[in-house]
């Protein structure tokens, strides 16, 4: 499937253009950063489906909605990385939060 995050692993910062870092700079510390853990039985469901289905070339209703399950979780989960605050502004100035 090529190369991608693994379980609780987290994106690779992005290059944020100047004209954004002040919509991704926060006040106060964020209480949640995204983390992409998917279930190990829904894993391991989608990866018996995906091999089944290129060795069979069949798509069923069921088969489709599980294949496009994950995908859409880790499309979300790369949605939610690019929206995240990269700046928490202090007294003293702002610091980083992914360095």
């Amino acid at each position: 499937m090529g190369e991608g995050w693994g379980e609780g692993e987290r994106a690779a910062p992005v290059v944020v253009p100047e004209a954004l870092k002040e919509s991704l700079t926060v006040k106060d510390f964020p209480t949640r950063l995204p983390v992409f853990e998917p279930e190990a039985d829904h894993l391991g469901r989608y990866c018996q489906v995906l091999t089944q289905q290129l060795i069979s070339g069949s798509l069923t209703t069921d088969v489709e909605r599980v294949i496009q399950n994950l995908p859409g979780e880790r499309v979300s989960f790369y949605a939610d990385t690019l929206k995240m605050p990269r700046w928490l502004r202090t007294d003293e100035g702002v610091i980083e939060l992914l360095a």
